[in-house]
């Protein structure tokens, strides 16, 4: 039987970065096998571009959560230790910018949240090691403009958040590897223009989101290919 034992180290040092542990958010499992495994560590992390971001060594980490407000800029080197979990949430961290190899190597990573930060732009080929990736949130930032092939190497990609950015133009090119998308929010940008078959390649897309744009003109056959489509937002 399962016994839960609050994690009661509070403050890490390892190699001179601060790695804190919420006391009455950390809870260790033990198993059968007498180890302690922990399915989600929350840490707050002090901004040093220089160091690396490590968990205990007996953990079994599948999710990594950052409740600190001082992360500007993720390097290659900050998640390089943590680089086997499954869900990476860094949302609500005032967040400025990634490297483009900043998530080099997360082969395994299925979950991404970077919503509620203030990210201009996504680098080309930030997420060309994520091939795993199912969820994506990026919702609620400043982004203005998407590399066409940003999600070239996400084939497995189902739900996409892009809610509540600036956002003026979206084509065809940001959709043609990840056709298995489920869910795809556009809604509160700056999109004017649809131009026909931006959606032509999604043929599993259930939920589209479109409300509270400046859509002013729409290609022809804009909706052509989304044979499964059920809900459709167009809330103005």
């Amino acid at each position: 039987m399962l016994q839960f034992f609050t994690f009661a180290t509070s403050l890490l040092a390892i190699s001179n970065f601060n790695l804190v542990l919420s006391e009455d958010r950390n809870q260790c499992v033990i198993n059968a096998e007498n180890e302690c495994v922990f399915q989600s560590i929350y840490v707050a992390a002090n901004k040093d571009e220089k160091q690396n971001l490590q968990t205990p060594a007996s953990s079994n980490t599948s999710t990594i959560k950052f409740i600190s407000s001082a992360i500007d800029f993720v390097t290659p080197t900050l998640l390089r230790s943590v680089n086997r979990v499954r869900a990476l949430d860094l949302s609500g961290v005032k967040l400025k910018g990634l490297h483009h190899d900043a998530l080099q190597n997360f082969e395994v990573l299925e979950d991404v949240d970077l919503s509620n930060n203030v990210l201009v732009e996504l680098p080309q080929g930030v997420f060309s090691d994520v091939n795993q990736l199912r969820n994506l949130d990026i919702s609620h930032n400043n982004l203005r403009h998407l590399e066409g092939h940003v999600f070239e190497n996400c084939p497995e990609l189902r739900r996409l958040e892009l809610y509540g950015n600036s956002i003026a133009e979206i084509s065809r090119e940001h959709f043609r590897i990840p056709r298995e998308l489920d869910y795809l929010s556009l809604g509160d940008n700056r999109i004017e223009r649809l131009n026909s078959g931006t959606f032509r390649l999604l043929a599993n897309l259930t939920v589209l989101g479109l409300r509270e744009n400046f859509l002013r003109e729409l290609g022809h056959d804009v909706f052509h290919g989304l044979v499964s489509l059920e809900q459709l937002d167009w809330t103005i």
